[in-house]
Protein backbone atom coordinates (compact mmCIF):
# COMPACT_ATOMS: atom_id res chain seq x y z
CA UNK A 1 0.00 0.00 0.00
CA UNK A 2 2.84 2.84 0.98
CA UNK A 3 4.45 1.64 -2.69
CA UNK A 4 1.27 2.82 -4.58
CA UNK A 5 0.82 6.03 -2.76
CA UNK A 6 4.46 7.45 -2.88
CA UNK A 7 5.38 5.87 -6.28
CA UNK A 8 4.25 6.60 -9.73
CA UNK A 9 2.64 3.75 -12.05
CA UNK A 10 5.31 3.12 -13.71
CA UNK A 11 7.97 2.51 -10.93
CA UNK A 12 4.83 0.55 -9.26
CA UNK A 13 4.77 -1.19 -12.53
CA UNK A 14 8.77 -1.72 -12.86
CA UNK A 15 9.05 -3.19 -9.50
CA UNK A 16 6.20 -5.53 -10.03
CA UNK A 17 7.39 -6.94 -13.54
CA UNK A 18 10.85 -7.38 -12.64
CA UNK A 19 10.77 -8.89 -9.67
CA UNK A 20 12.70 -12.16 -8.81
CA UNK A 21 11.23 -14.69 -10.90
CA UNK A 22 9.96 -16.64 -7.55
CA UNK A 23 7.15 -13.47 -7.32
CA UNK A 24 5.76 -13.85 -10.93
CA UNK A 25 6.00 -17.83 -11.10
CA UNK A 26 2.24 -18.71 -11.42
CA UNK A 27 1.32 -19.61 -14.56
CA UNK A 28 -1.77 -18.08 -16.58
CA UNK A 29 -4.62 -20.09 -16.57
CA UNK A 30 -6.80 -19.00 -19.34
CA UNK A 31 -6.74 -19.38 -22.95
CA UNK A 32 -6.84 -16.88 -26.32
CA UNK A 33 -8.94 -18.33 -28.90
CA UNK A 34 -7.16 -20.08 -31.81
CA UNK A 35 -9.69 -19.13 -34.37
CA UNK A 36 -9.76 -15.54 -33.77
CA UNK A 37 -10.35 -13.38 -36.71
CA UNK A 38 -8.24 -10.66 -37.57
CA UNK A 39 -10.44 -7.63 -38.22
CA UNK A 40 -10.06 -5.26 -41.09
CA UNK A 41 -11.82 -1.54 -41.85
CA UNK A 42 -11.46 0.38 -45.02
CA UNK A 43 -10.76 4.06 -43.14
CA UNK A 44 -10.95 5.72 -46.23
CA UNK A 45 -14.94 5.73 -45.53
CA UNK A 46 -15.27 9.06 -43.34
CA UNK A 47 -17.61 6.77 -41.28
CA UNK A 48 -15.65 4.12 -40.49
CA UNK A 49 -12.47 6.40 -39.85
CA UNK A 50 -14.57 8.29 -37.59
CA UNK A 51 -16.02 4.97 -35.62
CA UNK A 52 -12.54 3.54 -35.35
CA UNK A 53 -11.78 7.05 -33.64
CA UNK A 54 -14.19 6.77 -31.07
CA UNK A 55 -13.39 2.88 -30.44
CA UNK A 56 -9.65 4.12 -29.38
CA UNK A 57 -11.17 6.87 -27.31
CA UNK A 58 -13.01 4.76 -25.74
CA UNK A 59 -10.44 2.16 -25.39
CA UNK A 60 -7.69 3.66 -24.64
CA UNK A 61 -8.49 6.31 -22.29
CA UNK A 62 -7.68 7.43 -18.98
CA UNK A 63 -3.98 8.21 -20.23
CA UNK A 64 -2.47 6.36 -17.38
CA UNK A 65 -3.74 2.98 -19.27
CA UNK A 66 -2.25 0.02 -19.14
CA UNK A 67 0.28 1.56 -16.77
CA UNK A 68 -1.69 2.07 -14.33
CA UNK A 69 -3.78 -0.71 -14.87
CA UNK A 70 -1.25 -3.03 -14.87
CA UNK A 71 0.34 -1.63 -10.99
CA UNK A 72 -2.94 -2.59 -9.25
CA UNK A 73 -2.51 -6.38 -10.16
CA UNK A 74 -0.25 -7.67 -7.21
CA UNK A 75 1.61 -10.40 -9.05
CA UNK A 76 0.46 -11.13 -13.02
CA UNK A 77 0.68 -14.47 -13.73
CA UNK A 78 3.02 -15.00 -16.72
CA UNK A 79 2.92 -16.69 -19.95
CA UNK A 80 6.30 -16.73 -20.86
CA UNK A 81 8.79 -14.95 -22.54
CA UNK A 82 10.42 -13.69 -26.02
CA UNK A 83 13.73 -12.16 -26.87
CA UNK A 84 13.95 -9.46 -29.24
CA UNK A 85 17.10 -7.56 -30.10
CA UNK A 86 19.32 -8.77 -27.41
CA UNK A 87 15.85 -7.75 -24.67
CA UNK A 88 13.94 -10.00 -23.03
CA UNK A 89 10.16 -9.67 -22.88
CA UNK A 90 7.75 -10.95 -20.16
CA UNK A 91 4.36 -11.86 -21.62
CA UNK A 92 1.55 -11.33 -18.80
CA UNK A 93 -2.42 -11.18 -18.21
CA UNK A 94 -5.88 -13.33 -17.92
CA UNK A 95 -8.96 -13.20 -19.98
CA UNK A 96 -10.48 -11.54 -16.95
CA UNK A 97 -7.77 -8.77 -16.46
CA UNK A 98 -7.60 -5.32 -17.58
CA UNK A 99 -5.51 -5.46 -20.04
CA UNK A 100 -5.87 -9.27 -21.37
CA UNK A 101 -2.80 -9.13 -22.28
CA UNK A 102 0.74 -7.64 -22.44
CA UNK A 103 4.28 -7.83 -22.81
CA UNK A 104 7.30 -5.48 -21.33
CA UNK A 105 11.24 -5.79 -20.74
CA UNK A 106 13.33 -4.16 -18.08
CA UNK A 107 15.21 -3.11 -21.02
CA UNK A 108 12.91 -0.96 -22.68
CA UNK A 109 11.23 0.79 -19.72
CA UNK A 110 8.25 3.29 -21.00
CA UNK A 111 7.58 0.70 -23.57
CA UNK A 112 4.16 -1.19 -23.70
CA UNK A 113 2.68 -3.50 -26.12
CA UNK A 114 -1.03 -4.90 -25.07
CA UNK A 115 -4.48 -5.89 -26.08
CA UNK A 116 -6.88 -2.82 -25.55
CA UNK A 117 -10.61 -3.88 -25.42
CA UNK A 118 -13.17 -0.91 -27.14
CA UNK A 119 -16.38 -0.96 -29.26
CA UNK A 120 -16.35 -2.19 -32.78
CA UNK A 121 -16.60 1.24 -34.82
CA UNK A 122 -20.45 0.82 -36.21
CA UNK A 123 -20.77 0.31 -32.44
CA UNK A 124 -18.47 3.11 -31.11
CA UNK A 125 -20.25 5.54 -33.62
CA UNK A 126 -24.04 4.40 -32.68
CA UNK A 127 -23.10 5.12 -28.98
CA UNK A 128 -21.50 8.57 -30.02
CA UNK A 129 -24.43 9.89 -32.08
CA UNK A 130 -26.96 8.83 -29.57
CA UNK A 131 -24.47 10.54 -26.72
CA UNK A 132 -24.56 13.58 -28.61
CA UNK A 133 -28.40 13.54 -28.66
CA UNK A 134 -29.06 13.21 -25.00
CA UNK A 135 -25.78 13.76 -23.47
CA UNK A 136 -26.46 10.68 -20.82
CA UNK A 137 -25.96 7.39 -22.35
CA UNK A 138 -23.30 5.71 -21.16
CA UNK A 139 -20.89 3.41 -23.31
CA UNK A 140 -22.06 -0.04 -22.92
CA UNK A 141 -21.09 -3.23 -24.64
CA UNK A 142 -21.65 -7.08 -25.20
CA UNK A 143 -19.05 -9.06 -26.34
CA UNK A 144 -20.36 -9.34 -29.89
CA UNK A 145 -20.30 -5.31 -29.88
CA UNK A 146 -16.34 -5.24 -28.60
CA UNK A 147 -13.23 -6.11 -30.45
CA UNK A 148 -9.27 -6.38 -29.35
CA UNK A 149 -6.82 -3.45 -30.71
CA UNK A 150 -3.32 -4.57 -30.94
CA UNK A 151 -1.18 -1.73 -29.30
CA UNK A 152 2.02 -0.56 -28.37
CA UNK A 153 2.34 2.23 -25.86
CA UNK A 154 5.67 4.13 -25.77
CA UNK A 155 4.87 7.47 -23.62
CA UNK A 156 1.11 9.38 -24.14
CA UNK A 157 1.42 7.93 -28.27
CA UNK A 158 -0.54 4.45 -28.24
CA UNK A 159 -0.08 2.90 -31.88
CA UNK A 160 -2.50 0.34 -33.09
CA UNK A 161 -1.31 -2.62 -34.88
CA UNK A 162 -4.50 -4.45 -35.75
CA UNK A 163 -7.76 -5.70 -34.73
CA UNK A 164 -9.57 -8.75 -33.69
CA UNK A 165 -12.63 -9.99 -33.03
CA UNK A 166 -11.28 -12.37 -29.67
CA UNK A 167 -8.46 -12.92 -27.83
CA UNK A 168 -5.67 -14.95 -29.93
CA UNK A 169 -3.98 -17.95 -28.35
CA UNK A 170 -0.52 -17.24 -26.85
CA UNK A 171 1.50 -18.75 -29.98
CA UNK A 172 -0.19 -16.39 -32.12
CA UNK A 173 -0.35 -13.11 -30.18
CA UNK A 174 3.20 -13.39 -28.76
CA UNK A 175 4.32 -13.08 -32.20
CA UNK A 176 2.35 -10.38 -33.29
CA UNK A 177 3.24 -8.73 -30.28
CA UNK A 178 7.36 -9.44 -31.03
CA UNK A 179 6.17 -7.83 -34.92
CA UNK A 180 4.76 -4.80 -33.03
CA UNK A 181 7.97 -3.93 -31.32
CA UNK A 182 10.14 -4.66 -34.30
CA UNK A 183 8.50 -2.56 -36.35
CA UNK A 184 7.41 -5.41 -38.64
CA UNK A 185 3.81 -4.27 -38.13
CA UNK A 186 3.17 -0.96 -39.03
CA UNK A 187 0.42 1.31 -37.40
CA UNK A 188 -2.90 1.44 -38.64
CA UNK A 189 -3.49 4.39 -36.27
CA UNK A 190 -2.25 6.43 -33.35
CA UNK A 191 -3.69 8.01 -30.35
CA UNK A 192 -2.30 10.78 -28.25
CA UNK A 193 -3.64 10.54 -24.92
CA UNK A 194 -2.39 13.55 -24.42
CA UNK A 195 -4.38 15.76 -26.86
CA UNK A 196 -6.74 12.97 -27.38
CA UNK A 197 -6.56 13.47 -30.64
CA UNK A 198 -6.39 10.21 -33.59
CA UNK A 199 -3.15 10.12 -35.50
CA UNK A 200 -3.16 8.74 -39.10
CA UNK A 201 -0.46 5.79 -40.05
CA UNK A 202 0.88 3.45 -42.60
CA UNK A 203 -1.22 1.69 -44.58
CA UNK A 204 -4.76 3.83 -43.69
Amino acid sequence: MILTRTLGAATVLALMLFAPASALAAPCTTQGSATAKELLYDVSKPLVAKGIGVSLLLGLEPGTSPAGNIAKIPAPCTRGTFELSKKTFGIFGENSGSPKRWAASKSLPGTIVFLASMPRPDMALTWSNQFARDKTTLPSFDASQTMFAVVVAKGDLRFVVGYFDVVPDDARLNAIFANALSGKLKPLRGYNVSTHAVVKGKGT
